[in-house]
């Protein structure tokens, strides 16, 4: 299972936005295209992949929504609809165990800290990698090992000192010297990893 995690501290942790301002949102329109990039293929749906976002924005920071691909229903490809699918669950009675819509969405009450915890227990820390300027470049790694890797990228706000802190540990990755959106980063990490 390849893995994502998207922070984005600026994003609204409740479902008090509209979805006529995705931007207004803090960056949510952002969010949607990550999730579009983690999931959607031309025709079907990945069935091997699952996104995390963090949100660290008004009201209630932290709050994490997570999105497992072999579960995704009743959900389009389109930024809206997508959104709406996130505005639903900040919109639940969230508490620290994962609240589930029952089409492949789930929130809870987590924090980066905790979230980056249990993915090292699952994959270990060398299968983790955080995409950042001046990380190793793609081509020092092999492709094949990012199948059931995961990957932490930031939006443009980025990661908060403390944040930096907890990502030194594990892998640091490049995809060259441009700097690209991060729903770019995700479809060209899935690339890698469908043409190792």
């Amino acid at each position: 299972m390849r893995t994502f995690v998207l922070l984005s501290n600026n994003a609204r942790t409740d479902g008090n936005w509209s979805l006529n301002d995705l931007p207004g949102a803090g960056r949510m329109d952002l969010i949607a295209r990550c999730i579009n990039s983690a999931f959607w293929l031309s025709d079907t749906l990945r069935k091997d992949v699952e996104l995390y976002v963090v949100l660290g924005g008004p009201p209630r920071p932290p709050v994490c929504v997570k999105f497992k691909s072999s579960e995704l229903r009743q959900m389009s490809p389109d930024e809206r609809n997508i959104a709406s699918s996130v505005k639903e669950l900040l919109g639940k009675q969230l508490s620290s165990d994962w609240a589930s819509n029952g089409r492949g969405g789930y929130a809870c009450l987590k924090g980066f800290e905790e979230l980056l915890s249990g993915i090292e227990t699952e994959k270990g820390t060398e299968n983790i990698y955080w995409l950042t300027a001046g990380g190793a470049h793609f081509k020092e790694y092999d492709g094949k090992g990012f199948a059931n890797a995961a990957f932490v990228l930031g939006d443009a706000v980025g990661p908060s000192k403390e944040q930096k802190k907890l990502l030194r540990k594990y892998n640091k990755l490049s995809l060259g010297a441009t700097e690209y959106l991060a729903s770019h980063c995700i479809a060209v990490i899935n690339w890698l990893a469908d043409t190792a």
